[in-house]
């Protein structure tokens, strides 16, 4: 059997689901790569098939029966396993789907961000400010200290100069 022979019998239908299951095991690597998920699933999965080829090779049955079952209950456990994954998955969807006025926003911060940075600098203070380009890895995220609040010049200038602005 050659390469022709094997996508002869291949319907567009076939086609459209490997070019979307290819989207979706991207996009999950791409979400997993920096983060606790990608060695709890390296993990899980090595484990997984080392006791799957174990099985099957050397005809242990109960562990054969025993994976059956747990391929039942994968999905559970996948769900509860990333959830915090999941969760900025679908937040990032929701970004991008366009339901926000991403750029009318995206200048108004820069503005914001500039204004303080000028009003810093009139003092003699220096500040770094930071904008990311992509998710940051969950374990910096986790050190610092969520602020909920508008982005202004008045807040940026708080948190980096500790007397009162005038």
């Amino acid at each position: 059997m050659n390469l022709f022979e094997a996508f002869r019998d291949l319907r567009w239908q076939g086609a459209v689901e490997i070019l979307l299951l290819t989207g979706v095991f991207y996009y999950g690597y791409k979400l997993l790569r920096r983060t606790q998920g990608a060695k709890v699933l390296s993990g899980f999965l090595l484990v997984f098939f080392v006791a799957l080829f174990a099985s099957r090779f050397l005809e242990l049955r109960v562990l054969s029966f025993l994976l059956q079952a747990f391929v039942s209950v994968l999905v559970l456990a996948f769900l509860i396993l990333f959830q915090p994954e999941i969760r900025r998955a679908l937040a990032e969807i929701g970004r991008a789907g366009g339901f926000t006025f991403h750029a009318e926003r995206q200048s108004f911060v820069i503005e914001e961000v500039m204004k303080a940075v000028t009003e810093l600098q009139e003092r003699k203070y220096g500040a770094l400010i930071v904008f990311e380009q992509s998710s940051l890895p969950q374990g910096i995220l986790d050190s610092g200290v969520p602020v909920f609040g508008q982005v202004s010049e008045e807040l940026l200038a708080t948190i980096f100069f500790n007397k009162a602005l005038s």
